[in-house]
């Protein structure tokens, strides 16, 4: 069985309109369940975190 590398990255909306979706933490869900396949898949078991709304931001990484 091969084994697979890959560069993994979120990229996260920090606009207005995702405001309840962090109240309600629904993106923190979504990172709970990325973060594994990350360290994984990634080829550094890291995952390189964006986010945007008026301009992209790099927020570092999560490992």
């Amino acid at each position: 069985m091969q084994q697979l590398t890959a560069k993994v990255a979120l990229v996260l909306d920090a606009s207005g309109s995702m405001n309840r979706q962090y109240k309600k933490g629904r993106v923190q869900e979504v990172v709970n369940r990325i973060l594994p396949l990350a360290v994984s898949f990634d080829d550094d078991q890291a995952l390189d975190c964006w986010a945007f709304a008026r301009d992209p931001q790099y927020l570092g990484e999560i490992g």
